[in-house]
Parts: structure tokens; C-alpha cells; sequence
């Protein structure tokens, strides 16, 4: 969804309570999401007395399933003069969901992922567990989809690699994630496909296979963002900030090399009616990344991942988009079968063809 223009509001001092005020909703609930601004009561500053808040602007940046997430550019006074801070807000359905996200950026932050390192994830502000609204900062950078689409694959598909060869190797606090629960929702996914189009059985197929394969990893976990895809980072120059870690857990490590390949060939393709520019740069991340990784991640395991995305982004754009591109259930079901057999150097290249050098 693009950006819209901001909504702005005065947060007008009603009443005092506690040890802050207690502020009025955001304008327009529906454009907002009927969220309240207590979640600004939640930020240590404002609820110290430090800050007093002056004005909200507000812009969507994304609605999905279990949580809704804000823009928002928080204007403050305090004993120096005023100053702002941009901020996301996510609010989420559940609580649990919101504790979970909040775990996993303080994990990282506080295990490197933060200045002056070139990898970062956004710093975490508050949690407001009373309206299941996680606040923090806001990440600043291009996506790297569009970098890619832009004429920029080496760059970004090289610092793409660097931050996901990062978070391998550092050691937060984690869980293992259940491989019953990534095996079941790819399971789902086919099912559902095939309720929807006839001619998806080869992808249920797929999609068997690719559950089958989830339940035997072969490899220890490692630490995994869970929906490593082209438009969860964004790039400024040498600096990768990793964004959207609700997925966040221990995952097998080919898990979010094939998930970033996946996505790739996946965008370009939905996007642009032809794969070629996301096959070039998912070859370059490839490359980058086994350049920095452990050398025991076998092409067939990434290919379960990469088989993987085909199923859940085509769900995604038949199923919740209502996408017309139902020739890719079949094509798609072949290209998954081959990198199931290890083929998956040889379908990138023919994939390539004809992108830009």
C-alpha cells in the first residue's frame, strides 16, 4: 500500500491521570484504524514527564492479518525546545503476538543489531499491552525489491546477504520454532489452493512434499527473521535494517536463504510478468551469501524453502489478492519439483535470461 498524506491531531491535554494525560484518538478512525494514541503513554520519556507530547501525523503502511501497522511522526516538547521522533506503530490482535515481536527486536538490538554496526533492526520504545500496540523506531532505507528493480541487484543483494549472514551467526535469546507449525501452514496453504482452482493439484502436490521435507531439517537452527523476503529490508547506503521479525525464531538455516530466493523470482514475476530480473539478483544474494555461511546448507534444502514461497506467494496473490495469474500453479509446481532435486543453480539461470547485465 502506498503512503497517503499524513492526518495530523492536537494532543490535547484532557485530563491528567497517573503520570501522563490521557489523549485523544487519532482523527478519522476508520483511515486509523480506530487506534487510540494511549500507546504515546507507554513511551519511557512521556511517562517520566520528560516529554509532553504536542501533535500526532499518522499514514498507513501496511494492513495484515493479525496486526495493522502506522507511520507516525510524534512532534514533543521538552526542557530543550520541541522535537519529533518517527516512529511505527503496530497494533496487534494479540497480546502474545505483540510480547512476541517486542522479545525479538530487543533480542537482537541488544546482541549487536543496532549503530554503530552496519546491520541493524529497528529499536524497540514501548509496548502498550492494554492496546496490544508495539511502538518503535522507524527505520530509514529502500526496499530491497525495489533496489533491485531499480537497477541496484549487486549492491542490495550483496547487503542483503551480509545482514542475513549476520543474524546466523549471532546468539540471542531464541526458540526453536516448531517444525509442525511451518509444515502444517504450507500444508493448509496447498489445500487451499486446490479448493480454489482445479488445476492446483500439482501445487497441493508440492506442497505435500514440501511439508514432508520441513519435518526432517538437516542442520542445527540458527537464528531466522521467519519472513525474509525483498521488502522486509531496507537499504541506505552500507547500513541493512531488517524489519517485520513477528516470524522471528530458530529455523534450519537454509530456511531464509530459500524464503529470500523465493521471494524474489516470486516478485519480479507477479510484478513485472517476467522473473528474470529477481532470478539475476536472488543468483548474486546466493552467491554473496555462501561466500559468508556455512558451507553444509545443500542446495536441496534452500530448494524446500524456495518451493515453499511459490506456494504461500501464490496463496497469497490467487487466494488474498484475488490475482489472475493462475498459470503459475502449474509452472510453478515444476520449477518447486526441480529444486527439490537440487536444481535449483540451473532454474535460476534460465530464469535470468535476458535481464540486464
Amino acid at each position: 500500500m502506498g503512503a497517503e498524506e499524513p492526518a495530523s491531531t492536537t494532543l490535547a491535554e484532557v485530563r491528567r491521570a497517573d503520570h501522563g494525560h490521557a489523549l485523544r484518538p487519532l482523527p478519522d478512525p476508520d483511515y486509523l484504524l480506530r487506534l487510540e494514541a494511549s500507546w504515546v503513554l507507554a513511551l519511557p520519556e512521556v511517562a517520566a514527564g520528560r516529554w509532553r507530547p504536542v501533535r500526532l501525523s499518522g499514514w498507513p503502511l501496511k494492513w495484515v492479518r493479525g496486526s495493522r501497522v502506522l507511520a507516525v511522526d510524534l512532534s514533543y516538547r521538552d526542557g530543550a525546545g520541541e522535537g519529533r521522533l518517527a516512529l511505527v506503530v503496530k497494533a496487534y490482535s494479540k497480546l502474545a503476538q505483540a510480547e512476541a515481536a517486542q522479545r525479538a527486536l530487543a533480542a537482537l538490538f541488544e546482541s549487536g543489531f543496532r549503530p554503530p554496526a552496519g546491520q541493524l533492526v529497528p529499536r524497540p520504545l514501548a509496548l502498550d499491552r492494554a492496546a496490544r500496540v508495539l511502538v518503535q523506531e522507524r527505520a530509514l532505507g529502500q526496499q530491497w525489491i525495489e533496489l533491485v528493480l531499480g537497477g541496484e541487484a549487486p549492491r542490495a543483494s550483496a547487503a542483503a546477504a551480509r545482514w542475513l549472514a549476520a543474524l546466523q551467526r549471532c546468539h540471542p535469546p531464541a526458540s526453536p520454532v516448531p517444525l509442525e507449525a511451518d509444515a502444517d501452514r504450507v500444508l493448509r496453504l496447498g489445500r487451499r489452493l486446490r479448493q480454489a482452482f482445479p488445476e492446483a493439484e500439482a501445487m497441493c502436490q508440492l506442497a505435500r512434499r514440501v511439508a514432508e521435507e520441513i519435518r526432517r531439517p538437516s542442520m542445527e537452527p540458527v537464528p531466522s527473521h521467519g519472513d525474509f523476503h525483498p521488502k522486509n529490508l531496507l537499504i541506505r547506503g552500507e547500513t541493512v535494517v531488517g524489519v517485520d521479525l513477528d516470524g522471528f525464531g530458530l529455523r534450519e538455516p537454509a530456511a531464509d536463504v530459500g524464503d529470500g530466493i523465493g521471494q524474489l523470482v516470486a516478485m519480479s514475476e507477479l510484478r513485472l510478468g517476467s522473473a528474470n530480473l529477481g532470478a539475476a539478483a536472488a543468483q548474486l544474494f546466493w552467491a554473496a551469501h555462501r561466500d559468508l555461511s556455512d558451507p553444509r546448507i545443500a542446495p536441496p534444502r534452500i530448494g524446500v524453502f524456495v518451493a515453499r514461497t511459490y506456494v504461500q506467494a501464490l496463496h497469497y496473490a490467487l487466494c488474498y489478492r484475488g490475482g489472475r495469474r493462475t498459470d503459475l500453479l502449474l509452472e510453478w509446481s515444476r520449477q518447486g519439483a526441480r529444486w527439490l532435486a537440487g536444481e535449483g543453480e540451473a532454474v535460476l539461470a534460465e530464469l535470468a535470461v535476458g535481464a540486464p547485465g
